[in-house]
């Protein structure tokens, strides 16, 4: 099997990939078949970028059965829990107030992930949902049920989305256990919170508003955060970009241990870190740095650059870095433990992207991956305890 290919940035479609060439730097493919191109091929797909999670479950069955060759299940370790350095723990039952979680231990700053044992397992887990979600759900934004009330679908439509919700449910289930596993917090949070957000969608269907729908947002952008830091460590990326950022302080706060099968959201009640965040996605959507950059084709490394396309390039790499600057800072003005751990891995994701922007390789998008489905989620989050 072969990893898949990383998100397009621009231009320049991959084999199978039709969508590609409507596609922003760093987003996540959209749900099969491709949907027709935005209406404006400017600000909307900077926008679509932004909002990575939007596209619910925005993984092509491809993309995600080939996750389930991210680590080497040949190893006597795989899959076992490990702690933060790697090295495996001992069989040895953990104590009842850490709930048997691998990380419980782990007080360390959020950075580029190099090693994560579960890889493989959540690439199975998602596998099997994307299966279940091509029921005709995965297309709901053309045919526009996600905007309608659950007594306005057709019995059609109440199906697809009832199959959808069993699905939900056993994946957030299944995935209980890869949250105990993980020796990483933050990956530790992205699974709690993929758990409870997934829960809380799947509730909300037998009564479904469109208020509901940012949930679904929350979950999804969860899921594809995972699923693009697991592809940057089998692609190596993570391992040869991390040494180009420098450390940040770690936090002085967590948020205290719980089993993960009783995960709830991270923000029922809007956090007033959630105006910035608007307002850093406005500054996102509306630069015309980044505008440029988009029209760019991201299938070229930067050793084929032309000289106008390194301009480009190099300004929207210092757009990114000061705009990852900008996350941390309203990250660390949050009393949010969860949101301030998931926004600096954002913001370091970003500044690694942005540091190798001068030797851009196409499997660094997947660094922009993580960056911008995290940013999603926060958004997402954001708008779901709003409502």
């Amino acid at each position: 099997m072969h990893t898949p290919p990383p998100p397009p940035h621009g231009g320049g479609p991959h084999p199978h990939q039709p969508w590609a060439q409507q596609m922003p730097p760093g987003a996540p493919p959209p749900a099969w078949p491709p949907a027709p191109p935005p209406a404006s091929p400017r600000h909307s797909r900077v926008r679509l970028w932004i909002l990575g999670g939007i596209a619910l479950l925005a993984v092509i069955a491809v993309t995600v059965a080939v996750t389930l060759a991210l680590t080497d299940t040949s190893s006597s370790t795989a899959g076992a829990p490990t702690s933060s350095t790697g090295t495996p723990t001992t069989s040895e039952p953990a104590p009842a107030d850490t709930y048997g979680l691998a990380s419980a231990d782990d007080t360390t700053a959020a950075t580029i992930i190099t090693e994560e044992p579960t890889c493989t397992q959540w690439g199975s887990i998602v596998e099997k949902l994307v299966q279940d979600v091509y029921n005709g759900w995965n297309r709901r934004d053309k045919t526009g049920s996600r905007d309608r009330s659950r007594d306005q679908w057709t019995p059609e439509e109440r199906a697809q989305y009832d199959q959808v919700a069993q699905a939900l449910r056993r994946a957030a289930d299944e995935a209980v256990a890869l949250a105990k596993q993980t020796p990483h917090r933050i990956i530790r949070e992205l699974y709690e919170q993929f758990i409870a957000y997934a829960r809380a969608y799947s509730d909300a269907i037998a009564n479904y508003t469109p208020h509901d729908e940012p949930l679904a947002g929350v979950m999804n952008s969860a899921a594809q955060a995972i699923i693009y830091i697991c592809s940057a460590i089998t692609n190596k990326t993570a391992a040869a970009r991390v040494v180009l950022i420098e450390p940040v302080e770690p936090p002085t706060e967590f948020e205290p241990l719980h089993d993960p099968a009783d995960s709830k959201p991270f923000m029922p009640e809007p956090d007033p870190v959630c105006s910035e965040w608007y307002a850093l996605g406005d500054r996102f959507e509306h630069s015309p740095v980044l505008e440029a950059w988009v029209e760019l084709n991201g299938d070229i490394p930067a050793s084929r650059w032309t000289p106008e396309q390194r301009d480009i390039h190099l300004a929207a790499a210092q757009f990114l870095d000061e705009f990852a600057d900008q996350i941390e800072q309203a990250a660390r003005r949050s009393d949010n433990p969860v949101l301030q751990d998931l926004a600096i891995l954002s913001a370091q994701y970003r500044r690694a992207y942005a540091a190798a922007m001068p030797t851009y390789v196409l499997a660094d998008s997947f660094l922009e991956g993580v960056g911008a489905n995290i940013f999603s989620l926060i958004w997402e989050a954001c708008h779901a305890a709003e409502n």
